[in-house]
């Protein structure tokens, strides 16, 4: 074995001084370079994209204290006005919330490394159209707005459904 990689070496010695080595060497540092920057690339893309999950963050958590902010607004308001209207209003404040937090919990899981359900994502429609059936009931809507909400929301719940049955199938592979 010693003696294979010996004639290894000596051939490569008889290769450099037969001008190969010229473009060997160009080669290797060309290949180099490529790595190094292959490295320093990913390495930049995973920070930025740490950056900007950190910053998503930041937008969840201040949006969060805004939608509270509106939410006690919505309980002053409560208590000057209409209690019935009032209080599908600030249930649809609350709606609100919980998508945003559920939010901000996707976004530490990415930042950990973990992965998220699309479950989410359906369930903020879902809680988005709750929150608009409220606001049409409290505002007393036109009803054929409610009956679009509902069917939306109907098809929300299948896609849910849909989704769940895809995931549970995948994760018990």
């Amino acid at each position: 074995m010693k003696k294979e990689a010996l004639e290894k070496t000596q051939q490569t010695e008889i290769h450099n001084k037969k001008g190969i080595s010229f473009f060997y060497k160009i080669k290797t540092k060309f290949l180099n370079f490529f790595q190094i920057l292959n490295t320093d690339l990913v390495l930049f893309f995973e920070q930025f994209y740490k950056a900007v999950h950190i910053f998503l963050a930041i937008v969840l958590i201040i949006i969060s204290f805004a939608i509270a902010i509106w939410f006690f607004h919505d309980i002053y308001k409560l208590t000057k006005g209409d209690i019935a209207s009032g209080a599908l209003r600030l249930l649809g404040t609350a709606l609100i919330l919980w998508p945003l937090s559920e939010l901000l919990k996707a976004e530490i899981q990415l930042l950990r490394g973990q992965t998220i359900s699309i479950n989410l994502f359906v369930d903020v429609a879902i809680a988005s159209d709750i929150r608009a059936i409220l606001i049409n009931l409290s505002e007393h809507g036109p009803l054929q707005y409610s009956y679009f909400y509902v069917i939306t929301l109907f098809v929300l719940a299948l896609i849910r459904f849909m989704v769940s049955y895809a995931e549970n199938r995948i994760i018990k592979k």
